[in-house]
């Protein structure tokens, strides 16, 4: 069994395949929290790796970062595979903080996610805000008009690093890669 021990928060390292985020807002709230209640670090310990990297609790971390903490009370997860530990990740962030959609894309397959019951949008809101239009609102559906919209797009195993940095190069070109995949797709479906 994992036992809980102290360690300093200065010697733990954020998890930089978290797939959660947390707005300011919440991070206040969650300050406020830990203030408010301090015996809920000794309740709920950061889970950890033999490294000091932490595995469940990185938004308390940055919490207690901030806050100044010293010390807190961590479990170190011994003996994971692989699997365990990305499970493990997924499952410690279901309830709380949002989703980074871009690296639950590039760390975890869709399928685990689905047999975890992690359901991700069809349109996904990754950099655009989507804005559901209702009858009579003709002022927010001009502006709709103007809202780019994300589609998720799986790749194999053996493609994604390449899809990722070239989708990242038009990106940052300021070119629409909608447009390009758009001809691709017209393309595809012409050839059938």
């Amino acid at each position: 069994m994992n036992k809980v021990k102290q360690a300093k928060v200065a010697d733990l390292k954020s998890n930089p395949k978290n797939p959660r985020s947390i707005s300011e807002e919440k991070l206040e709230d969650l300050k406020n929290s830990l203030r408010k209640y301090p015996r809920l670090l000794a309740l709920r310990p950061l889970v950890v790796d033999k490294n000091g990297v932490v595995l469940g609790g990185n938004m308390r971390l940055r919490a207690m970062q901030e806050l100044g903490i010293e010390t807190v009370p961590v479990i170190e997860a011994e003996n994971l595979t692989a699997k365990e530990r990305k499970r493990f990740i997924l499952l410690d962030n279901v309830t709380y903080g949002e989703w980074d959609y871009d690296i639950l894309g590039k760390h975890f397959a869709l399928a685990e996610l689905d047999e975890l019951g992690i359901e991700l949008p069809d349109l996904l809101p990754v950099q655009y805000e989507a804005l559901r239009v209702s009858e009579g609102e003709a002022e927010i559906a001009d502006m709709a008009k103007n809202v780019k919209k994300a589609i998720l797009i799986e790749f194999s195993a053996e493609d994604y690093e390449e899809a990722y940095d070239i989708i990242r190069r038009i990106r940052k070109s300021e070119k629409d890669i909608g447009k390009y995949i758009l001809k691709l797709l017209r393309g595809e479906v012409s050839d059938r």
